[in-house]
């Protein structure tokens, strides 16, 4: 699966796997400028693929540092803050990269809310606090949907290190006993799915004053390759415009994925995704598969 550049965010220097070409754009979105093109084994570059927890088998795949997008090729908008030394055409995340990397894992619960869990989800508290706390257990989140939709569904979210640590938590006493108690905060079943190779800015997504999440299901006849362009087309343009934004793939074989976008407001959310790069990317999207959004006001469960 390919993934953006905004996985690497958290490194001190951006870093894109990269291969040179001649072209202003590639498959996978707009071309970048980077400062310096090297491989894998430079210390440089060996040192944020460790921070992000990468492992790379080939070690001379290309590897792009300090990358910004072009902005106005053709029209002298070079991005003012990067010195623009080389310019390559990218394949941001390439598969070289991402099918060996270990992701972080997400699982997300949406739910029709009882009158119970909407007027005080607090006395559900005990319930979350068996899932939290573990190994590898990075932060929960839960909360409403936003009243403009009806204050309907409950959303509950879970973060982890990796998949591996989820992975070992599945099936666990806690586990099991945390979802048996928060059971009674839907009106019928809470359906679960886990995601992995979870890419993007998954805490300020959460942290955001709305939460946007579009769970994506393949329409019958879809190949994957097509929902994976599809899905990269609209996660970059989340990227593109600087949004806390997350795509993430399931762990299971129906190619199921999900986006978290981070919004100021719900307004701010609807007015945005009306105009592009937005609304070509979703249409197409809309096309192959069904999209599912919710916009939830969440809280960190502490």
């Amino acid at each position: 699966m390919q993934f953006k550049l905004a996985f690497f965010t958290a490194a001190l220097a951006t870093l894109v796997a990269a291969t040179p070409g001649p072209s202003n754009t590639c498959s996978t979105g707009p071309m970048q400028c980077c400062n310096t093109l090297t491989s894998a084994n430079d210390p440089a570059a060996a040192a944020i693929i460790k921070s992000i927890g990468a492992v790379v088998q080939d070690v001379n795949v290309g590897v792009g540092l300090t990358c910004s997008p072009v902005l106005g090729v053709g029209s002298g908008g070079w991005p003012s803050a990067v010195k623009i030394t080389a310019m390559y055409k990218l394949d941001l995340i390439t598969s070289k990269l991402s099918d060996t990397m270990s992701g972080k894992a997400l699982q997300c619960a949406v739910f029709e809310a009882t009158d119970a869990f909407v007027s005080n989800r607090a006395r559900f508290a005990d319930g979350l606090n068996l899932l939290s706390g573990v190994d590898g257990h990075l932060a929960t989140y839960w909360g409403l949907q936003v009243s403009e939709e009806g204050s309907k569904k409950g959303v509950i979210l879970t973060l982890w290190e990796t998949s591996g640590h989820y992975a070992k938590f599945v099936g666990s006493d806690s586990y099991n006993s945390g979802w048996s108690i928060l059971k009674s905060a839907a009106t019928g079943e809470i359906r679960r799915a886990q995601f992995t190779r979870v890419a993007g800015s998954t805490i300020p997504a959460a942290d955001a004053g709305v939460t946007q999440l579009a769970l994506v299901r393949p329409n019958s006849g879809s190949s994957q390759d097509q929902i994976k362009g599809a899905g990269t087309k609209v996660y970059s343009a989340f990227e593109s415009k600087n949004l806390p934004a997350v795509l993430g793939e399931t762990t299971g074989s129906d190619g199921f994925y999900i986006f978290l976008v981070g919004w100021s407001s719900y307004d701010e959310s609807r007015s945005t995704v009306a105009g592009e790069p937005f609304a070509s990317a979703i249409a197409d999207l809309r096309k192959l598969a069904s999209v599912d959004v919710t916009h939830a006001v969440l809280d960190k469960h502490t």
